[in-house]
């Protein structure tokens, strides 16, 4: 992945900002969408078209629906895709300031075996830096620049042509994107997520990130500890308070920790494949080849090790000689009588890895990754001490650090695009705002939610609700609809909710469809803790085209009932009225990283 573009300040990189003067007819544009919904409780987070006609959300080449997504043209469908996340994130945050994000379809990089999925990042920091500009707004409880949108965010039109047919979009909101696609929507909330405030560029953000190493923030540290800290693999946590209340019910309990007699403990990760959560302890042996070679990578037979976790080199030998994968260093390991495999990367700078692959149903040890520094101390140890130890397999949660907390993403090979701002990709299950982008991304957007509270965000506690305008803008030939999300961001089932709307009085309610399919007032029942309902509605016009036409939606019935704020937003639809609009550059990228000979499957290739 390759994310956040930016140039050095103080204590580390900060956010290209682009002074813009507002343009006044922009301005004259941007107010009449968002003048009456910055003094409700729930404000809209609205999709801006920048593309040109014929051309990225314009595109007008034929499109059969798809999961849930009515869109006829291909345009269509990415905008019902953008439009789709930004309702959910409002639904989540419950702003009360709108939010408008700049939004197109370019060509972005696809070479080497990865494509650029995605750019975003907000338009200004505000406060010394401190926070994203649809932030800032919101705790202002004020649009502080009328007239210029939040957020800028680009996507790859390349992505499925030829040129760069390594993935090809999904444009369904039904969140089941077949084999060798990615999901659009997915990449929306990841990306929109970056402009909200989870970019590193930012104050807020470095405020809740520690270097583990100093104990200091990263917003602390000077320019040479920052730039030591972000390489330093495994180095960074999170440490905001409303993450640590929520990762114990994201995070899967698969890690383990390794513990010496003498008080060292090491985290290691387990292998995606062989018997699960299997706790052991024993003397650790290097891999000897049992043909008396001199490599320690376990890829031959090796001496019997009865009753040994076998330590295991991972990598190249000097002589480019044999080389395999790690589930056929497993199966060797056990064939010697070791209890379990600890896997070392020979690469300097690697943390922990949880590796992949299939062994079979035969392979009856736990295999494991421990960083390259760790292994070499484990070496040593092994060496002075004789080498026994014992592996905790729960001792903690994939992605955290010894203490608990979460990781970030700081690998020893700095990328300006993927470093410190996302989650480790040791995390499981695979979190949203990972520097690759994952299938089957559940809509309750994991810890972003907590992540953006730690930064200064107050999202609703309950029920909440968001909308937006869906497709185009109004036209003879294109009445209004809008895309609605009923979400439960509490930590109890919430029963008996009802979705209502009052719409303008030019408008005349046709249908609802997906999670509503018989007309207002609906009842949408139970919603258990991150459930989320999505409805969408659509409307006739009666008489001619109105310049906007607005929906407010609500929630009308549930318990525990949601407060005032959280219950009621509003949607505008308008008519195209010729408005430009222009933005900054990017604040992020997603990269969708694909090797070569496993395109298109869901599980990741099997690790070497």
């Amino acid at each position: 992945m390759r994310g956040h573009r930016g140039r050095s300040r103080g204590t580390g990189p900060r956010l290209r900002r682009h002074p813009m003067s507002p343009d006044p007819l922009r301005a004259l544009c941007l107010g009449s969408l968002l003048a009456s919904s910055l003094a409700l409780a729930g404000a809209e987070i609205r999709i801006v078209d920048a593309n040109g006609r014929g051309e990225g959300l314009n595109d007008g080449t034929p499109a059969e629906p798809v999961g849930g997504n009515p869109g006829t043209t291909l345009g269509e469908q990415r905008l019902m895709a953008a439009q789709y996340a930004a309702a959910l994130w409002s639904a989540t945050l419950g702003n009360g300031v709108s939010v408008s994000i700049r939004t197109e379809f370019v060509d972005l990089d696809c070479s080497g075996g990865s494509a650029v999925l995605g750019a975003s990042g907000p338009t200004q920091l505000y406060d010394s830096n401190r926070y994203a500009a649809a932030l800032a707004n919101e705790r202002a409880g004020r649009d502080l620049e009328p007239g210029r949108e939040e957020i800028t965010a680009r996507f790859n039109a390349r992505v499925g042509k030829p040129e760069c047919a390594i993935t090809a979009w999904y444009t369904g909101l039904d969140n089941l994107a077949p084999a060798g696609t990615t999901d659009l929507a997915s990449v929306f909330l990841h990306e929109l997520a970056h402009g909200l405030g989870f970019i590193k560029s930012a104050t807020s953000f470095r405020d809740q990130a520690r270097d583990d190493t100093s104990g200091v923030l990263l917003s602390q540290l000077s320019s040479a500890d920052y730039d030591a800290a972000i390489r330093r693999p495994s180095g960074v946590s999170w440490i905001g308070p409303a993450v640590r209340a929520t990762k114990d019910a994201v995070l899967d309990k698969t890690d383990g920790l390794m513990r010496l007699p003498d008080g060292h403990t090491f985290p290691v990760a387990r292998a995606r494949f062989g018997p699960g959560h299997l706790s052991v302890a024993g003397p650790v042996v290097l891999a000897q080849d049992a043909d008396g070679g001199t490599a320690h990578d376990a890829c031959g037979p090796l001496v019997p090790s009865p009753g040994a976790l076998v330590l295991a080199d991972r990598g190249l030998r000097p002589d480019a000689g044999l080389f395999c994968f790690v589930a056929q260093r497993a199966l060797n390991a056990q064939a010697a009588g070791a209890v379990g495999l600890v896997v070392r990367p020979i690469q300097p700078g690697t943390g922990p890895t949880s590796y992949t692959g299939d062994a079979g149903p035969e392979l009856v040890i736990p295999v494991w990754g421990i960083s390259s520094a760790d292994g070499a101390a484990l070496e040593e140890y092994v060496g002075d001490e004789g080498g026994q130890v014992e592996v905790d397999a729960d001792g903690r949660r994939a992605g955290e650090n010894l203490l608990g907390d979460v990781l970030l993403y700081t690998p020893s090979a700095y990328s300006d695009g993927s470093s410190v701002g996302h989650w480790d990709s040791s995390a499981s299950p695979p979190l949203l705002m990972m520097p690759t982008i994952n299938p089957s991304l559940p809509r309750n957007l994991d810890l972003t939610p907590a992540a953006l509270k730690d930064v200064g965000w107050s999202p609703p506690a309950g029920l909440s609700i968001g909308a937006t305008s869906l497709g185009p803008e109004l036209g003879e030939e294109r009445p209004p609809r809008f895309i609605v999300h009923v979400v439960n961001r509490g930590a109890e089932t919430a029963t008996g909710v009802v979705l209502d709307a009052r719409p303008d009085p030019a408008l005349q309610l046709v249908s609802t469809a997906l999670d509503c399919t018989g007309g207002l007032p609906c009842t949408l029942g139970e919603l258990v803790p991150g459930a989320v309902k999505t409805v969408i509605v659509q409307f006739a016009l009666s008489g001619g085209v109105p310049r906007r036409a607005a929906v407010e939606f609500r929630i009308a019935g549930g318990s525990p009932p949601p407060p005032a704020r959280d219950a009621v937003t509003t949607a505008v639809a308008t008519r195209a009225s010729g408005c430009s609009s222009a933005g900054s550059g990017p604040g992020g990228l997603l990269a969708f990283l694909v090797v070569a000979g496993f395109l298109g499957r869901r599980r990741p290739p099997r690790s070497r």
